[in-house]
C-alpha cells in the first residue's frame, strides 16, 4: 500500500475535521458581510 494515498477512513476523518470549521468560517464571513452592508447601506 502507498502511505501517501489516504484510505477511506482517513478521508472521513479529514472531512469530519475540516468541514465544520469551514462551515463556521463561511457563516461568520457571511454574517460580517451582511452586518457591514447594513451599516453602510441605508435601507
Amino acid at each position: 500500500m502507498n502511505p501517501l494515498v489516504p484510505t477511506a477512513g482517513d478521508v472521513l476523518w479529514i472531512v469530519a475535521f475540516l468541514i465544520p470549521p469551514a462551515g463556521l468560517i463561511t457563516f461568520v464571513a457571511v454574517w460580517v458581510s451582511r452586518r457591514r452592508r447594513r451599516g453602510r447601506v441605508r435601507d
